[in-house]
């Protein structure tokens, strides 16, 4: 995660590279921008926490009952008064932005075992929101951020380094 911070999803997610986020300014993100923008406040703003499950700013796992679950990287800047989170969307623009292309979609689709119907707007919503605990799963928008990340390890292994 540190290595993603202050970094373009957009372009995380289409090349697999790590660059300045430089919002709106980005030429891919001006792409994504004219077709999905509103499509992204609308999946942002679905997301319902329970406390100490999510972060509600970028989406990375927190401690369940002390459970060791939240990333050392993370700390607790976020939730001091004032404190802001440092990955603030990164998770949920990394997984809005692969649902954005179909072709990367339907493989996530394939190798994440999805039978839900993602291909609309509001399936990934609810697809995304969907955890399934009791199987060791994350909500699926984290399961996504996953699956991309170990896809791109593979094919460079020093791509988070």
């Amino acid at each position: 995660m540190p290595c993603l911070k202050g970094k373009c999803a957009y372009h995380f997610v289409m090349a697999g590279t790590l660059v300045e986020d430089h919002f709106p300014d980005c030429e891919i993100e001006r792409g994504f921008s004219q077709h999905g923008w509103r499509d992204y406040n609308k999946f942002r703003s679905s997301f319902r926490f329970q406390k100490y499950t999510y972060c509600y700013s970028c989406g990375m796992p927190q401690d369940r009952n002390h459970n060791g679950e939240g990333p050392g990287c993370h700390g607790d800047r976020a939730f001091k008064k004032g404190g802001k989170c440092d990955f603030e969307h990164v998770i949920f623009k990394v997984a809005f932005c692969i649902w954005l292309d179909r072709s990367l979609m339907e493989r996530m689709v394939a190798e994440l075992g999805v039978r839900e119907p993602v291909d609309t707007l509001e399936g990934f919503i609810q697809w995304a929101n969907t955890e399934n605990e009791r199987e060791g799963k994350y909500c699926n928008f984290l399961e996504a951020f996953l699956w991309l990340c170990g896809g791109w390890e593979k094919k460079n292994n020093r791509v988070f380094q």
